[in-house]
């Protein structure tokens, strides 16, 4: 198998109060539909550290040991 395509879509949705038995449903929540049209998540590229010390911290805790 091979990858073709990778994206991230975030499905606004919307979330109601219903009136159900509080031990099926204890915060008596429900999904009712989607709230907006799906949006496209960009992701940043990945950065990496610009250097890095044995340990993997790169010094991100300071000088104290």
């Amino acid at each position: 198998a091979e990858q073709v395509k990778r994206a991230l879509v975030r499905y606004p949705l919307k979330v109601v109060r219903v009136d159900v038995d509080p031990e099926r449903n204890p915060f008596g929540l429900a999904l009712d539909c989607y709230s907006g049209a799906p949006q496209r998540i960009i992701s940043p590229d990945p950065v990496t550290p610009a250097s890095t010390t044995p340990g993997g911290l790169g010094g991100a805790m300071g000088e104290t040991p």
